[in-house]
């Protein structure tokens, strides 16, 4: 971040960036995952936007035992390929989730953890990854 370029896909810094109309972060692997979906509809969701996309699957019938949802937490890529799970996606899925499941949506186990994480996260806005030169194995 500079400046310049005061945005990046972190919630701290979306918090304190200056207000733009309308704002395009790239997420490499995201698309990736979007464009490798073999059918089906693709809805890319965030912290920001956790509750209406969770709104727009259920009044869509998505939800269901019939038409299920797959949440994605999807990371990040590092320089050699590898994969970092990313706490702000976690964070993202979980808030999907937990609107999900406020509306009566059964979760996975898995799903239902990451909706609790979210719900128990007190303050978004400060929780962050390790910094992108801290590599966890």
């Amino acid at each position: 971040m500079s400046r310049e370029h005061p945005w990046s896909l972190s919630p701290a810094a979306l918090t304190s960036a200056p207000f733009t109309p309308r704002l395009v972060l790239p997420s490499p692997n995201g698309s990736a995952i979007a464009a490798a979906a073999p059918r089906g509809v693709v809805v890319a969701a965030c912290l920001r936007n956790a509750p209406a996309a969770a709104t727009w699957a259920l009044q869509h019938g998505y939800g269901t035992d019939e038409r299920p949802i797959a949440v994605i937490a999807s990371g990040v890529r590092w320089p050699d390929g590898s994969l970092r799970l990313a706490l702000e996606d976690g964070l993202g899925a979980g808030a999907v989730l937990a609107h999900l499941l406020a509306a009566g949506c059964r979760l996975s186990a898995e799903a239902a953890a990451m909706a609790t994480t979210y719900k128990a996260t007190a303050d978004i806005g400060r929780s962050r990854s390790a910094p992108a030169r801290r590599r966890w194995n």
